[in-house]
């Protein structure tokens, strides 16, 4: 059976961590939002916060989304690597700022509120859907080039495994192969006849 090696790349871990260290932010962000509604704390349910409690809403929801998004990539990456350089870094730059700058915008957006209306951190929102779109986009064109193989080559073994081939020469099997034995000898071959 053909050997795997079991070590992931770097993107792939880096994109691990990323997805799994959002997802527990994000997770925990929900349940705080839980809590505060469970306490009935005003700041939280005033009719004031409506818009607040939107945009925080908005950021759990999208920060764990894309987190799960950072994960699935992880293994995308995984099935199918993209060659080391220009393209692999743009690709994880631009997943990454999305996972951090869209949910961010949101939460900043939530925390300072002017006259009812989200704060300027809200401006980090369509910065983090370019960023995440470009991302998305760069894996799709990876994904559907001829080269780009979904499975690894060495995860499809041949069902006939090659036959071992004899690489002597004809003239070393013959020089090989033991001398003939000699014909018997009659018994009265070796007696001379008196005449």
């Amino acid at each position: 059976m053909p050997t795997h090696d079991a070590t992931p790349s770097p993107l792939v871990r880096r994109h691990l961590r990323y997805g799994w260290t959002g997802l527990l932010t994000f997770l925990t962000l929900g349940i705080a939002l839980e809590v505060l509604h469970g306490f009935k704390v005003s700041w939280y349910l005033s009719p004031d916060g409506t818009q607040r409690r939107l945009l925080l809403t908005l950021a759990h929801a999208h920060g764990t989304l894309f987190s799960l998004v950072q994960i699935a990539l992880a293994f995308t990456l995984r099935a199918a690597p993209v060659p080391s350089g220009r393209l692999a870094g743009c690709m994880s730059w631009s997943m990454t700022s999305g996972q951090i700058l869209l949910p961010l915008g949101f939460l900043l957006g939530a925390l300072w509120l002017i006259g009812g209306e989200p704060g300027p951190g809200i401006f980090l929102v369509p910065a983090g859907a370019a960023a995440l779109l470009l991302g998305v986009g760069i894996v799709t064109l990876h994904l559907f080039r001829p080269h780009s193989p979904m499975i690894p080559a060495e995860e499809h073994p041949s069902p006939h495994p090659p036959r071992p081939t004899d690489s002597s020469s004809p003239s070393d099997r013959t020089a090989s192969t033991p001398a003939a034995s000699a014909s018997p000898r009659s018994p009265g071959s070796g007696r001379r006849t008196r005449t």
